[in-house]
């Protein structure tokens, strides 16, 4: 399995924090006629009309790949259950999960998805939203 080569752990007491990188892939954008090739969730490309509202909100589109989407969630999924098998009552909301930016939005995501007996403890999202 792949996770555990970009998944750093650190134990202290009874607490176990996993920090998960996301995987590298070509972005949707390219930079000076480029192709980029970037660590990121999921590829998001933005329409920069630089168009705004009466409101102050940009009203610039916005485009988020389910298909990334649903591929990294299914992977964050499947971590909690590897997870889940070292805890003695085996219960999901014992499970925090988070992120910053790109990554917040694959915790709200993943959040959402993530369908068992319990739900998930809890999530912690800065500057993310929901991409589904």
């Amino acid at each position: 399995s792949y996770f555990y080569d970009d998944v750093f752990y650190s134990n202290s007491s009874n607490t176990k924090i996993a920090f998960i990188e996301s995987p590298k892939r070509v972005m949707d954008y390219q930079i000076l006629g480029q192709e980029v090739e970037d660590h990121a969730w999921f590829n998001m490309k933005t329409d920069f009309k630089n168009q705004f509202g009466s409101d102050g909100f940009s009203k610039n589109d916005v485009y988020y790949n389910q298909k990334d989407i649903e591929e990294q969630t299914d992977r964050i999924e499947e971590l909690i259950d590897i997870e889940l098998n070292y805890f003695f009552d085996k219960d999901p909301s014992r499970v925090f999960i988070g992120g910053i930016t790109n990554g917040a939005s694959i915790a709200i995501a993943s959040y959402l998805r993530y369908k068992r007996d319990k739900p998930l403890g809890g999530i912690m999202s800065l500057y993310g939203v929901n991409p589904t």
